[in-house]
């Protein structure tokens, strides 16, 4: 234990009046390092800040640190195609969770990793992982009263590896549409009524005992709902005999197949084509 005097100033009343007070600094043994509470999940291409704490014996038992910026760690990544150990990084102290300083680590590609820091004698491993860009093929839509259409959709926080079953993908939207989600893609269905919607898709992980702050991914997708102003039929292929193409001749014992393709506007755009027309009548 190291104690000594500081001497500083203060101005009361406008005058400078000199005081001296006794101030106890004390010089600890490092107990133990482990993690404070850190985001565990990072999007490829993004920086994760890992929050650090080590612990010191204090008087009364041990006494987390409330800054260890100065703290060289060492920091090896289990998989440097997921996570790589950003070299040089200024330690901060956490804005998120807790701790007494950070490293950072750059989320390279999708997977999961364990992390080991060392300081000293001590060490400590954490799993993390990497998730892809949350995506959808289209951004909006544009589909008749009362018809559907599935939209793919991949990427956002994958499940926890160390509990999968806090893994969520959901929907929002207005009375306008219908949603139902399963295995990558989501189906959408508009009612009876005309208008625009927007839709929220949501991917993530519920908090849990080793994930107290699970990320989540979120997106947005434009639904139009509209009644078509025009049908263009055409056909697909048939069975029947070659006629002329004046004629438009079909057998009894012949079938055919044809396409409906609807056009209509959302609000006041110009006519669009619509995405789907399966539920028009």
């Amino acid at each position: 234990m190291l104690d000594f005097s500081v001497l500083f100033s203060y101005v009361l009343s406008s005058k400078l009046i000199l005081k001296s007070h006794l101030s106890k600094v004390s010089v600890v043994d490092v107990l133990s390092l482990t993690f404070g509470d850190s985001h565990k999940e990072a999007e490829v291409g993004s920086d994760l800040l890992l929050n650090m704490q080590l612990v010191g014996a204090g008087p009364s038992g041990p006494i987390p640190f409330t800054d260890c910026r100065a703290a060289d760690f060492l920091v090896h990544s289990s998989d440097d195609t997921v996570f790589k150990h950003v070299q040089g990084a200024t330690p901060t102290l956490p804005t998120k969770g807790t701790g007494c300083s950070t490293v950072v680590l750059k989320a390279i590609s999708s997977g999961d990793a364990k992390i080991t820091v060392s300081f000293l004698r001590h060490e400590a491993t954490i799993v993390l992982s990497v998730y892809p860009v949350l995506k959808m093929v289209k951004d909006n839509l544009a589909l008749a009263v009362g018809s559907s259409l599935s939209v793919r959709f991949e990427g956002g926080p994958r499940p926890w590896v160390l509990d999968s079953s806090s893994h969520f993908r959901e929907a929002s939207a207005d009375k306008l549409v219908t949603t139902n989600i399963l295995d990558g893609v989501i189906d959408v269905k508009c009612g009876s009524d005309s208008g625009i919607a927007t839709l929220r898709l949501q991917v993530g992980n519920h908090p849990s005992a080793s994930l107290s702050l699970p990320a989540m991914s979120a997106i947005d997708l434009t639904v139009c709902c509209t009644a078509p102003r025009r049908l263009l039929i055409s056909r697909i292929n048939g069975n029947q005999p070659k006629c002329p193409t004046n004629e438009h001749l079909l057998l009894s014992s012949a079938s055919m197949k044809l396409a409906v393709a609807a056009y209509g506007s959302c609000g006041n755009d110009s006519e669009r084509h619509l995405d789907s027309a399966n539920g028009f009548t």
